[in-house]
């Protein structure tokens, strides 16, 4: 089994191109769903969290509001801190769980902070979806509103998107058309299929 990393950074177009291999027929292991699923009631980094955070971060329906705990964590380092050592664990052991039980020939799984998160060595090579720091810009205040300092700083807050490209195997350059993206996309995965000599 193959297993490759798929990364970019904020508003780069890696849910975009996720969905794409996904429709293509690759098995897609997505990490923010997995994050978003140990968040529910009952498990156990849902516990963890209201511990750590309190239950103001509760929304009437007692689920966690993900916004209210990301500006929370935003500003503040050693509040992002907690909440990773309370998160990452049971998310890596969860992706190798799934891998451990996938008999696919090609799995893409989708880390947003591959790099950042040190998850790079549970993958044997990393597609980055990449965007330059303008458009991502363009394309964030686009997605989300708020003010060009919010977004500047959210941008910021995550490793340079040109670090990245140099620690990364294939690179989907996502600064023009979408019908340019789902081109570059499957020429990375014909590439990548012919490489590993892949049925799929």
């Amino acid at each position: 089994m193959l297993v490759i990393g798929l990364t970019g950074s904020i508003a780069t177009g890696k849910s975009t191109v996720a969905k794409m291999l996904a429709k293509q027929g690759v098995t897609v292991i997505d990490s923010d769903q997995i994050v978003r699923g140990l968040q529910q009631p009952g498990e156990i980094v849902y516990e963890e969290i209201i511990k750590e955070f309190g239950t103001e971060i509760l929304m009437p329906d007692e689920q966690i509001n993900r916004s209210e705990l990301a500006k929370l964590i935003f500003n503040d380092q050693s509040l992002r801190k907690k909440l990773e050592k309370i998160v990452h664990p049971h998310v890596r052991a969860k992706i190798i769980s799934e891998l451990n039980i996938c008999d696919d020939e090609l799995v893409i799984v989708d880390i947003p902070l591959l790099f950042e998160v040190g998850f790079d060595d549970l993958v044997e090579s990393v597609i980055l979806v990449y965007t330059n720091k303008e458009l991502q810009l363009e394309r964030l205040q686009k997605r989300d509103g708020g003010t060009l300092a919010s977004n500047m700083s959210k941008i910021d807050a995550q490793m340079p998107i040109d670090m990245k490209l140099s620690m990364s195997d294939y690179i989907i350059d996502n600064n023009s058309t979408l019908v340019e993206l789902k081109e570059r996309t499957q020429e990375i995965l014909k590439i990548i299929k012919d490489e590993g000599d892949l049925n799929v």
